[in-house]
């Protein structure tokens, strides 16, 4: 998992392992530094290096470091630019340590999956539609499809599973107006369920699209 200097949530040891994009997609359990910008030198300190600062490696304006395995729970950490501590932006989750401010940077359990809504949709004709993604454990345990259940509104409807990429697809017309929450609950070959529980997707059928200056 690559953890950027520019990101509003810092997770750890949560995303696929690219090297594994053809088989089951899995979580990674190793952690990298990642700080895009111009810099003479860039090093990252926190809570998991004893607040050592560490150099990281220059490719044209991305700088990136291994920091190798964290166990689950939130470290702060700041960059170190051209031998200046930094403020933390304001668009990143912060905590707070030795009585400064710092980045968060929150690392998950590797070792159990995860499940993540990757879009969803509803139609003025009552139309919904919506996908998810469930990442395996490190181990690698793929989806189990027989343990997937889909509810929209609290009934129960029928979607399309994938163990080999993970995807949950969810496809119901004739939907009222209204609001209509997706929920979905799944677990892997093993019995685990995802870190972050069941996924949630609410969706409003309405007559025309939300606009935002509508009174």
């Amino acid at each position: 998992m690559r953890i950027r200097a520019l990101s509003p949530m810092l997770l750890a040891a949560c995303a696929p392992d690219p090297q594994t994009s053809s088989a089951v997609p899995s979580r990674e359990c190793n952690v990298q530094a990642v700080f895009e910008g111009e810099a003479s030198t860039v090093e990252v300190a926190g809570r998991f290096n004893n607040w050592e600062p560490q150099a990281l490696a220059r490719s044209a304006d991305v700088w990136t470091r291994d920091l190798g395995e964290l166990q689950p729970g939130t470290y702060a950490y700041k960059f170190v630019i051209d031998g200046i501590w930094e403020t933390p932006p304001p668009e990143v989750y912060t905590v707070w340590e030795g009585g400064f401010e710092n980045r968060a940077l929150v690392v998950g359990d590797c070792e159990l999956p995860t499940l993540e809504t990757v879009s969803g949709a509803a139609t003025s004709a009552g139309d919904l539609t919506a996908e998810f993604r469930f990442v395996a454990g490190a181990n690698g345990d793929p989806l189990d499809v027989d343990q997937v259940t889909v509810t929209v509104g609290g009934t129960e409807v029928d979607h399309v599973s994938d163990a080999s990429t993970g995807k949950i697809l969810v496809a119901v017309s004739d939907l009222l107006p209204g609001k209509h929450s997706v929920r979905v609950s799944a677990r892997d070959t093993g019995g685990q369920t995802p870190e972050s529980g069941d996924a949630y997707l609410p969706l409003w059928v309405e007559p025309r699209a939300f606009n935002g200056k509508t009174g």
